[in-house]
């Protein structure tokens, strides 16, 4: 399962009712478009870390077993 965390725009400033839409179409795109269910987690806005030097876009966050 894929979990991906998003947040809106600052300049957007969506309402609840908007970010719970946001997020369910999210979901079904992802599923219709590559197949892959995803958990979607909507933070606040700037609520996702800023890297400082090299950009680390993606975290592998899998049980890995030898």
């Amino acid at each position: 399962m894929l979990t991906l965390n998003v947040e809106p725009c600052p300049e957007s400033a969506p309402d609840a009712a908007a970010l719970d839409s946001a997020k369910a179409a999210l979901t079904y795109d992802i599923k219709a478009l590559i197949g892959v269910s995803a958990i979607v987690n909507v933070l606040a806005v700037n609520g996702i870390e800023r890297s400082v030097g090299k950009a680390r876009r993606v975290i592998d966050r899998r049980n890995v077993k030898p």
